[in-house]
């Protein structure tokens, strides 16, 4: 089920003014036709075509059984000319200019019927079809021997130049895709939605002492700390982190405020009123998780219902630095605003990321998981958070807030 791939020669070629388009914009482009022809009637047409398509593929004893969806979410016919042509060889090539606008919403046209998700993973009656948005190009799969899921949402410009010879119609075409970025209105996203969450922690080192801060420390001073002497001081306190929920493809920075709140009613005596110790991260590692689900059908009597999903691992990246060696100090104190460890490593989503969606047989959803390991006098520490679903959003078309 491999995706549509570009198709032109001599007799048909078409070519857009660029690669990737948002719904409700114009596509623009060429025609060309090189081959030599005269003929007194020719009609000449573009159509722009939408689908999503899914696949699953097992072996089993009676060997490999494919099981497909495909749902079409819109086919937008334009005339682009009918007359006479003329075009001798080794002449000019012959060009034809074409707009087509591209809509906004999948093409309620094609699904007049009334199913109530029986058939697809949304309801496919007129009104829901009409209302749901065109969803952006979009690729995933997964193969292990002869295991193959995979789903994809394609978009394409198709050519179509026909005449008359001997009495038949012959028909020349000519293929080129586009990449359809999901639309999204609203200004630039700035409600993350962010989840708090705390971890209670303690650490034990002679380096909490006044004056020990950077003090090296022998074999029985790692000793006494392996053994909990009463001697080495305990520093109580609690990580609060402040991760986002919802993300924006991209997005400048990925919010992530970390601080650091002793506890010094559980701390030994000899720190108690003295500065809290320095803490920084030290590492951090964020994946977001995706999850495809896809509808297939089965069988050749009817349609019958199969499901099947998949997920797949995708680490948050940062410029310019490498995340299991960092050096970034985070506020520790009973009243000191959180830092954005996010903002300070310029964290931002991978270009593997596609916003989140559902379409007729293909859902994707993502869940986050992040670990973070601090440096508390000397002292590594660590909190893991995993939130089971998050939001990706489409990159914002719309202007900044307050503008």
């Amino acid at each position: 089920m491999p995706q549509t791939e570009a198709r032109s020669d001599d007799d048909l070629a078409i070519k857009v003014e660029r690669d990737t388009y948002t719904p409700g914009e114009t596509v623009t482009g060429n025609i060309t036709r090189v081959s030599a022809l005269v003929d007194s009637e020719v009609t000449l047409n573009v159509v722009l075509h939408g689908r999503a398509k899914s696949k699953f593929m097992d072996q089993n004893d009676h060997g490999a059984k494919p099981r497909r969806g495909r749902y079409e979410l819109l086919k937008v016919k334009q005339d682009v000319f009918k007359g006479p042509v003329q075009i001798p060889g080794n002449a000019e090539p012959r060009q034809w200019s074409f707009a087509v606008q591209i809509p906004t919403h999948v093409d309620a046209s094609h699904y007049p019927g009334n199913h109530k998700g029986e058939d697809a993973l949304t309801d496919i009656d007129h009104e829901t079809v009409s209302k749901m948005e065109l969803p952006g190009s979009f690729m995933m799969g997964y193969s292990s021997g002869y295991l193959r899921r995979e789903g994809f949402v394609e978009y394409y410009l198709e050519a179509v130049f026909e005449h008359k010879r001997s009495g038949s119609t012959e028909t020349a075409t000519a293929v080129v895709p586009i990449q359809l970025r999901a639309r999204n209105i609203a200004p630039p996203l700035v409600d993350f939605s962010l989840v708090p969450f705390e971890n209670e922690k303690k650490v034990t080192t002679q380096r909490l002492l006044p004056g020990m801060e950077n003090a090296e420390l022998s074999a029985m001073d790692s000793v006494k700390k392996f053994f909990g002497t009463p001697s080495v001081p305990d520093f109580a306190f609690k990580i609060e982190v402040n991760a986002p929920s919802v993300f924006q493809i991209d997005q400048p920075s990925i919010p992530l405020f970390i601080r650091v709140v002793p506890n010094w009613s559980d701390s030994s005596k000899e720190i108690q009123g003295k500065p809290a110790p320095k803490a920084r991260v030290v590492s951090f590692r964020g994946v977001l998780g995706s999850y495809c689900h896809i509808l297939c059908a089965s069988g050749k009597m009817g349609f019958a219902r199969y499901e099947n999903w998949w997920e797949e691992d995708h680490d948050l990246e940062a410029d310019g630095c490498d995340l299991d060696r960092l050096a970034i100090d985070v506020p520790c104190g009973d009243d000191v605003e959180a830092a954005d460890v996010g903002a300070a490593l310029h964290l931002r989503l991978p270009r593997s990321i596609f916003p989140s969606f559902t379409t007729f047989n293909i859902h994707l959803r993502w869940k986050l998981n992040f670990w973070v390991y601090l440096d508390i006098a000397g002292e590594e520490t660590h909190v893991h958070r995993h939130i089971e679903q998050v939001t990706v959003i489409p990159a914002s078309s719309g202007p900044p807030p307050g503008v």
